[in-house]
């Protein structure tokens, strides 16, 4: 048979149908929104359910702003608003409570995870509430638990009598809020505020709960059933609240060091709807939800007249929020815009900023040039790589290493009037460097060009006079012969040049005096004209015979080659 189903907040009002096909006598349940019904066929007739389940003049609460994470544990541990799906663990279970369905534990090792997502931190600041329906006889027993995995850091519990090394009465619900920077039990330090309720709810009654933290007053407050019951200040906390473990029914931390108060470390009862929200919801919020009772809140992704419309899923790097199958989705950020060959953009929480994440160093990347050689990514910077053309030209047009692009590739110091044709170098000249010093090493340098280097070696410096000759700084260098002279060398530089023929004819007209014995080259007993002529021809090379006398002596001596030398006169 078809079923047709309606529901609405008046006579006049229709909110919502669903038509459905039903097996005669199957029982149905379905939920809108925050109603659920229950409904029973019978072969041909048809079903009317309007405000199923909720008693006679209650209505949902609107859902303020500002929530994040919303648990409504119908059959399931999803999160309606948001991404942080809980899990079910060592027999958590359901059980009708105060909307509908509520988590269900036993006090013995049961508890409910919601995750580690980075929304449900705390900055020192910031503004937040915790709310939920609680059933229990239990006197005591961890509520909801935040906390850092390893000693001491922040705490976030809310709990029956005991929180951390105080009791503070049976079947009172109290807060201990810690920072980072916490290390001592209990609340005996700065950072850290303890807020205790005198109010019981160990008697087996549904009670609203909600602790709102407000970042601007610096005050925490508990609320039971819409009522302000207890406060304290939240002025000392100079950290965040950073967690991982994060449970409802169990203190997870006690659990991991093998805390032997298990009465204290789990909860036995029922808990339902808890919802967290970014805000510190007021007074009036707090009690319009609490009023509200069977009824719930209005909103959130499980009412299906809102398929289609804005949420938010609590997370700042998503955009476009919307209810999708009973969920709220969101859109990842777009952060293409900072991508390229070295970094990947990537939106951070919870600030919600796109940033460029750096490759893995080492991963390919690229100009796009080929002179550049193969570039990698080192810290999200492209880096160029050796390049390709080591000891030849980079011809980048054509993509290839050549000899020369252009005529002067093909000279340096030590070559000239090379020409480049088609990227290949033509024979240039090579420079001389020979400085005709054999007191030099002569070589030539591309850069430098010509470099002639003093050497230590034997050598000849063409003198008569001088013996023992050798390299000295570049010069070649004798030890003078004693009372050696050049015949025909009126000047006594040991060579034979125009300047000793011009004091040679200088001597024959009376004008200075060179003595016979250098300048009388013909032997006639006087220095002449004709000496002079002599002089000059041996000064510019030719051969011929000089003849000079020993100083104080008559002997004779013919001189064909200044490079000749005998004992005395040369």
């Amino acid at each position: 048979m078809r079923v047709f189903v309606r529901w609405a907040a008046s006579a006049a009002a229709l909110v919502g149908s669903v038509s459905m096909r039903l097996m005669p006598g199957a029982p149905f349940t379905f939920r809108f929104g925050s109603r659920k019904c229950a409904l029973s066929t019978v072969a041909g007739m048809l079903a009317w359910c309007a405000l199923c389940s909720i008693a006679q003049g209650q209505v949902c609460s609107p859902l303020p702003s500002g929530a994040i994470a919303w648990w409504p544990g119908d059959g399931d541990a999803v999160d309606v608003i948001g991404q942080n799906t809980a899990t079910l663990n060592n027999g958590a279970t359901f059980v009708p409570a105060v909307v509908h369905d509520g988590f269900l534990l036993d006090g013995v090792d049961d508890y409910v995870d919601y995750g580690t997502s980075p929304v449900l931190n705390w900055t020192p600041d910031a503004s937040f509430t915790y709310e939920f329906w609680l059933r229990t006889t239990d006197t005591e027993g961890m509520i909801l638990s935040q906390r850092i995995a390893q000693g001491g850091g922040a705490i976030f519990n809310i709990s029956l009598d005991f929180n951390g090394a105080t009791s503070f009465g049976p079947g009172e619900v109290g807060v201990l809020l810690r920072d980072d920077n916490g290390s001592v039990a209990g609340c005996q330090q700065i950072g850290c505020v303890r807020v205790d309720s005198d109010t019981r709810v160990d008697d087996g009654l549904p009670h609203h709960i909600a602790v709102t933290k407000d970042g601007v007053l610096n005050v925490l407050s508990v609320y039971i059933d819409g009522v302000l019951s207890a406060q304290g200040s939240t002025a000392d906390l100079t950290d965040g609240i950073t967690t991982d473990l994060r449970s409802v029914g169990s203190e997870r931390r006690w659990v991991l060091v093998n805390f032997t108060t298990q009465n204290r470390t789990f909860f036995d009862g029922v808990i339902d709807e808890l919802t967290i929200y970014s805000t510190a919801l007021t007074p009036n919020e707090v009690l319009s939800i609490a009023q509200a009772g069977m009824a719930g809140k209005c909103g959130g992704c499980n009412d299906p007249l809102l398929v289609g419309q804005s949420c938010d899923d609590g997370f700042a790097c998503t955009v476009g929020d919307k209810c999708l199958d009973g969920v709220c989705v969101g859109f990842a950020r777009d952060c293409t815009s900072l991508n390229d060959s070295c970094n990947t953009g990537a939106c951070t929480e919870p600030a919600g900023e796109c940033v460029a994440v750096p490759v893995t160093d080492g991963s390919i990347c690229g100009d796009g040039l080929f002179c550049n050689g193969q570039e990698s990514c080192l810290g999200g910077v492209c880096t160029p790589s050796t390049a390709p053309c080591a000891g030849q030209v980079c011809d980048e047009g054509g993509g290839a290493c050549v000899q020369c692009l252009i005529d002067t590739d093909c000279q340096d110091a030590c070559t000239s009037r090379a020409l480049c044709m088609q990227g290949v170098c033509s024979p240039g000249v090579p420079v001389d460097c020979d400085d005709s010093n054999a007191c030099t090493f002569d070589s030539c340098d591309t850069t430098l060009g010509c470099k002639n280097i003093p050497i230590i070696a034997g050598c000849d410096d063409n003198n008569v006079c001088t013996t023992d000759d050798a390299c000295s700084v570049g010069t070649c260098k004798g030890a003078r012969i004693p009372g050696c002279f050049v015949c025909g060398d009126a000047n006594g530089d040991d060579i034979v040049s125009a300047t000793d023929a011009l004091i040679a004819l200088k001597t024959a007209v009376g004008v200075n005096g060179c003595a016979d014995f250098l300048c009388d080259v013909d032997r006639s007993g006087r220095v002449t004209a004709t000496d002079a002529l002599e002089i000059l021809k041996r000064a510019t090379g030719q051969l011929v015979d000089l003849l000079c006398g020993t100083a104080g002596s008559s002997t004779t001596t013919s001189l064909v080659s200044v490079t000749t030398t005998t004992t005395g006169i040369p």
